[in-house]
């Protein structure tokens, strides 16, 4: 089985050793421990949740480090920040995916890094 094959919503949805996973562990971590549930399930779920919320406000919002690349006014507000990109992997270029969504390299300007898109490169192999 390949991992790509795998990563796909029908492959992975479907597939009963995902639902299995997802279902026993938190409730095997809470057998184990509160503290185990906390800390290796709960809370990296929630810190997950606030982070893309927190991405998704800051990418269509002027904050400092803000500029636009293309004009996007059919999809919303977007902006690309300097300041974010490097604790976002480049999800931060949010303007250059809202001109091309269906590009997964948000790298537009030659300095514009995206760390994400070489993990999906690798994967795609």
């Amino acid at each position: 089985l390949k991992i790509r094959s795998l990563l796909t919503t029908e492959n992975l949805f479907l597939n009963k050793y995902y639902w299995l996973v997802c279902l026993t562990l938190p409730f095997l971590l809470a057998c184990l421990s509160l503290d185990a549930f906390y800390f290796a399930w709960l809370l990296p779920i929630c810190m997950f949740d606030f982070a893309s919320t927190f991405f998704n406000y800051a990418n269509h919002k002027n904050l400092p480090g803000s500029y636009t690349s293309f004009a996007t006014s059919n999809t919303g507000k977007s902006v690309n920040n300097k300041l974010l990109w490097i604790i976002s992997l480049g999800e931060a270029w949010h303007n250059n995916h809202h001109h091309n969504p269906k590009n997964y390299n948000f790298k537009i300007k030659w300095w514009e890094f995206d760390p994400s898109s070489y993990i999906i490169n690798v994967i795609k192999r």
